[in-house]
């Protein structure tokens, strides 16, 4: 197990803030359970359970889809078994990620006049879909031909929270951003510029409970630009980025593949952990690389609050948002009927049913129009901390 501090750097950014946090992590290389040769390594998370898939080949047969389920109570990867494979996707494919109340986001480059423009995003609810809004009031054209189109956007989403990860060409240098939203992509923050001065894109990200952002990319590397760095860093719910930290290097960036990154856990008072995994290509043979990454507590990065007593920024709070009317509440079933406008792709307007403690029971008596925090727990909404509000909330 290898602690990483790392307080400043050669490869720093050198825009970086000087009030940037530093990121403590603890890395373990683990065992990986593909054998030698295997590539394109990629994670399917389900509500059960965390895999990773990869791909094998021979001379004398076509590629062969493996997985193998990573053991929590062992800490271990399960003996590799066949992937069932229905259809691959075209390469074509727009990212799309899909919310609570169904509606869907999606992000892509659109072509105008010969050119493609920069990132925008593209709301769709049942048969209404939104207006095409760019990330940026620049919307540069990127300097591609049509039969050369970017690298594809990342694109992830925890409930109504998004984060949109993409790779810039429209200056000399590329640049690679990030931009959250924490309204189904109603709105975004301004883009954040993330590497280090020499991306070569490949991003890979996880969204945690607290709102924050791990993201992880390759770099060129060395005096010659021709050996490639994966890197890693946080990225606060404020907009706020710690200093990178550098996880691996490779002569090229082929060596490295895309790597993966995947939330194994988030969802107790324990610090949060992610998997890494990323081919390793040297003298010509390549294997897949798994690593076990265990993250700082939230309370790390506390530096950007007046004082440690402050109340948090609302964005760092679990759940979301929700002002409402009491209509009813149920005692015998610790439930409370609230009737509440639409919550961007989390719920509709009208009326939801909420599982309340006992504590957020009695307050309720008490309040007719209320300001509160809901979050799906094990597919039930809950409803916790409640105040009351002065005027009642808009029909």
């Amino acid at each position: 197990m290898k602690r990483l501090l790392v307080l400043a750097l050669a490869l720093c950014a050198p825009a970086l803030r000087a009030d940037s946090p530093a990121l403590t992590i603890t890395q373990q290389l683990i065992p990986s359970p593909a054998p030698v040769g295997a590539t394109t390594p990629l994670f399917i998370t389900t509500a059960d359970n965390l895999q990773l898939a990869w791909s094998e080949t021979s001379s004398d047969s076509p590629p062969a889809h493996i997985r193998s389920t990573w053991d929590r109570a062992t800490s271990r990867w399960s003996s590799p078994a066949p992937l069932p494979i229905t259809k691959t996707p075209p390469a074509s494919v727009i990212p799309r990620v899909t919310f609570p109340d169904s509606s869907e986001l999606t992000a892509f480059f659109p072509e105008k006049n010969g050119r493609i423009l920069d990132l925008h995003t593209q709301r769709h609810h049942g048969s209404t879909t939104s207006v095409p809004q760019p990330l940026s009031s620049d919307n540069w054209p990127q300097p591609h031909s049509i039969s050369v189109p970017p690298e594809p956007p990342l694109l992830h989403s925890r409930e109504a929270r998004v984060l949109v990860i993409w790779l810039n060409h429209a200056e000399k240098s590329p640049r690679l951003f990030a931009a959250l939203s924490t309204s189904a992509g109603e709105q975004f923050f301004l883009p954040i510029r993330i590497d280090d001065g020499r991306p070569l894109g490949r991003a890979s990200a996880v969204l945690l409970r607290d709102g924050s952002a791990y993201i992880t990319w390759l770099e060129s590397h060395g005096p010659e630009k021709t050996a490639a760095a994966l890197w890693l860093r946080r990225l606060s719910p404020a907009g706020d980025l710690s200093i990178p930290i550098l996880i691996t290097s490779a002569p090229s960036a082929g060596a490295l593949g895309h790597p993966q990154l995947a939330l194994l856990k988030d969802d107790d008072t324990t610090p949060a952990q992610l998997l890494l995994a990323h081919e390793l290509t040297t003298t010509g043979v390549t294997q897949l690389i798994t690593r076990l990454i265990t993250l700082p507590p939230a309370e790390s990065f506390l530096q950007g609050r007046p004082c440690l007593t402050c109340p948090p920024d609302t964005a760092t709070l679990p759940g979301h948002a929700l002002t409402g009317r009491v209509i009813q509440l149920i005692p015998r079933k610790n439930q409370a009927v609230i009737e509440h406008p639409e919550i961007p792709g989390i719920l509709p307007a009208g009326q939801t049913t909420f599982r309340i403690d006992d504590p957020t029971l009695s307050a309720l008596n008490n309040i007719t129009s209320l300001l509160a925090r809901i979050e799906q727990r094990d597919g039930i909404w809950h409803l916790f901390d409640a105040r009351p509000l002065s005027l009642p909330p808009l029909p």
